[in-house]
């Protein structure tokens, strides 16, 4: 690795060990935020809070993490205490994806920024400490080094916090010298597999080895990956990315997700002057178009498979900042004038042909607007449906004031917590004779352990949709398989009447053929109908055909306000 490291130093040669002398540090031009720094715009628009974001940071000198950034894909609520001797692997509570957002570096940049607020060098000596512990711990084998995302993410993560500090004086060589290994440690990782990335993947990862680009280009030779990550990153915007605008596994906030590391790669061309080319631009606002199309009354995403409620007028804003658009796209009230009708029982429909959602506004008067997702998207094909639940043909039903009939999106991507027993590495098995013992020492966790949240909350019977026998729809138990047929057939508005219709057919003989020998064939069809007479009134009508007499359930999800009779 440092033979790699030296390599892409031919201008230098007064070197220190690992490459890297204070020549080099000196003469850096390049910068990842612009003018201003933690004081931009753009900074503001990214990381609005600056107090929340100080506190956090004052939680992770005191070895406290706690993941609370706007469009975190991996919030938390409370905090967890990490051990004096930082441990990389082993979750403090059970969840893996925990310790995956820990090594994607999100806490380095609340230290970076802390200390550029503050001065205080408590948040530089954190940072410092957090770095010589992880980079120590890269020599252990662990899941995080084969995990594209997360090498990505902290890549991303660590040049942005970097460039906040990397002009503090008290900062150690050393220190520099962890920077930069890890970074390309992580770029060299990702440059050998760039063409086997898809989905939401990889965008992150060829954004990731663009921005790298933009920062160390000026001193640091980058052909060896920028080239192919500017072509790959072109490649899947054509391939990643349906002609409705919405990203290929058809779940709202990946495609966020998307928008937002894209605008991420954005501040490093802005800050060092460079050009955003059309296309990208393009791109990005054709996807944020998209947003503000989904988004409900209360301007958040809705949870539709791996989705959590996120707002919209977030990454609207930072988009305005990046790009300076402000005066021609104000997208807090985009949605409403180009969206919903003033006239109250006046209905205007967005359809998105491609992925099959359809979407319904309408005014009650008084301020108070409503909205309705039908959802006909099916599941995505190709292996993209990783994120995808056994939701079709639901509905959601939201108002200005929240929403009515709801579904959960998702809990955690954990199929199986790892707790471990205090002040130990020895695992606890929840099973066996000693079930009883552990259930009264630690019944938090026992709870935890009664089922396969992540499976619970992908299930059928978790959205507004009909069930055979209380069993997931067919082609689900795996994101490789491919989906039942499902097709919109009507989605028409005259007046104050709608009606949308979508078909949902297991037996389709274009799916079938695809069924191992070993497989029984599911064999019904679903066909939804819904009515509305606007603002007040919707009808729901289901009919099931299926060559067996079957048990059939149909669920409707109402938020914890509302009470159904």
């Amino acid at each position: 690795d440092l033979q790699f490291f030296d390599n892409l130093l031919p201008r230098y040669r007064c070197f220190t060990p690992s490459g890297l002398s204070e020549a080099m540090l000196n003469s850096r031009t390049r910068r990842y935020w612009p003018g201003g720094d933690v004081h931009s715009q753009v900074f503001l628009a990214r990381y609005p809070d600056k107090k929340l974001l100080i506190r956090m940071a004052r939680l992770a000198a005191r070895r406290r993490i706690e993941y609370w950034h706007p469009w975190h894909m991996e919030q938390t609520h409370s905090s967890y205490r990490l051990g004096k001797q930082i441990d990389w692997f082993t979750p403090p509570n059970g969840d893996h994806e925990w310790i995956d957002s820990l090594v994607r570096f999100t806490h380095m940049l609340d230290l970076a920024a802390a200390y550029r607020l503050t001065k205080k060098p408590l948040y530089l000596r954190s940072f410092d400490s957090y770095l010589a512990s992880f980079s120590k711990s890269r020599g252990r084998p662990g899941r995080h080094w084969k995990y594209r995302l997360n090498a990505a993410i902290r890549i991303t993560n660590l040049i942005r916090a970097y460039d906040l500090v990397a002009g503090a004086k008290t900062l150690s060589l050393d220190t520099h010298m962890a920077v930069h290994e890890n970074l390309f440690a992580d770029i060299r990782f990702l440059a050998a597999s760039l063409e086997d990335t898809k989905g939401n993947g990889a965008f992150f990862i060829t954004t990731a080895l663009l921005t790298a680009t933009e920062y160390l280009g000026d001193f640091f030779q980058v052909d060896e990956w920028s080239k192919p990550a500017e072509a790959r990153l072109y490649e899947i915007i054509d391939s990643e990315l349906q002609s409705d605008g919405i990203e290929a596994e058809q779940v709202p906030m990946y495609h966020g997700q998307v928008v937002l590391v894209l605008l991420d790669y954005f501040v490093v061309l802005v800050a060092n002057e460079r050009p955003v080319s059309d296309k990208l631009k393009r791109t990005v606002t054709k996807m944020l178009d998209v947003l503000c199309g989904l988004c409900d009354p209360q301007g958040y995403i809705p949870p539709i498979g791996d989705s959590d409620r996120f707002p919209v007028s977030y990454i609207t804003r930072f988009f305005n900042a990046v790009l300076d658009a402000a005066n021609s796209r104000d997208a807090e009230h985009s949605v409403e004038t180009t969206a919903t009708p003033k006239v109250p029982g006046i209905c205007r429909l967005t359809t998105f042909e491609d992925t099959g959602w359809v979407v319904a506004r309408w005014d009650y008067g008084r301020g108070t607007q409503g909205y309705l997702l039908f959802d006909c998207s099916g599941k995505p094909g190709n292996g993209y449906g990783y994120h995808s639940h056994a939701d079709d043909l639901q509905f959601l039903l939201h108002t200005t004031n929240g929403p009515i009939f709801t579904e959960p999106g998702r809990f955690t991507y954990c199929k199986d917590f790892k707790a471990f027993f205090p002040f130990t590495r020895k695992r606890i098995f929840p099973s066996g004779r000693l079930r009883p013992l552990y259930s009264l020492a630690f019944p938090a966790f026992m709870d935890l352990k009664s089922r396969n949240w992540r499976e619970y909350f992908q299930r059928t019977l978790s959205h507004n949709t009909i069930s055979m026998d209380g069993e997931n729809q067919p082609r689900y138990s795996s994101y490789l398989e491919t989906g039942p047929e499902v097709v919109l057939h009507s989605s028409l508005s005259i007046g104050p009447l709608v009606l949308v219709e979508g078909r949902f057919d297991s037996n389709s003989s274009v799916y079938s053929c695809d069924l191992p020998e070993s497989s029984p064939m599911p064999g019904y069809q679903h066909r939804r109908t819904l009515v509305g007479y606007l603002p007040n009134l919707w009808i729901i009508v289901d009919q099931v055909k299926s060559v067996e007499e079957h048990k059939w359930i149909s669920s409707y999800h109402t938020d914890v306000r509302y009470e159904v009779s």
